[in-house]
């Protein structure tokens, strides 16, 4: 795990007076110049006006060649669902689907007082795009099935583009 909080904390600090909007605007050139190689991205020291998640979930490497481009030019709106072995990551720009991650768990989720045992929600924070990789946010709730602190986690990861509309040139 690798933490992203001091790079953060410092761009606001450099940015004083500032609009939030313009250190935001920063905070993203500072990310997509990093270069990073974890599985989870830990943001749990970035002041809560930045707007992250506390954890991040690193795409796979052949997803992240596969869909870096659609979360940089689109920046896509990010449904979470889940249920029994299941969670899944569906991205979508102007109404149609763009990307599903789907991630499969070795035990059953959703059994913990956090949350019910199946639902769907609309994630209020972006994917993070660094130079090297894109992250996840992982809903706090989850946090316990996705991130390793006592125990190893192993999941299975599956994803697919399913479209990408007629609103731009894909070449």
């Amino acid at each position: 795990m690798i933490s992203v909080g001091g790079r953060v904390n410092q761009v606001a600090e450099q940015a004083h007076g500032k609009s939030l909007d313009e250190i935001r605007g920063e905070m993203e050139i500072v990310l997509l110049e990093t270069a990073l190689d974890a599985k989870i991205l830990d943001a749990i020291e970035v002041k809560p006006e930045f707007g992250l998640a506390r954890y991040y979930l690193a795409l796979t490497a052949d997803a992240h060649v596969l869909y870096r481009r659609v979360f940089l030019e689109r920046k896509p709106s990010t449904d979470f669902s889940w249920g029994g072995h299941r969670a899944g990551y569906l991205f979508y720009s102007q109404g149609s689907a763009v990307v599903y991650y789907d991630i499969q768990f070795e035990e059953l989720i959703g059994e913990s007082d956090h949350h019910e045992r199946t639902g769907m929600f609309t994630m209020q924070h972006q994917p993070i795009v660094i130079n090297t990789q894109v992250f996840l946010p992982i809903p706090q709730d989850f946090e316990r099935e996705m991130v390793p602190t006592d125990r190893t986690i192993k999941l299975t990861i599956r994803h697919q583009i399913l479209g990408v509309g007629t609103d731009s040139t894909w070449e």
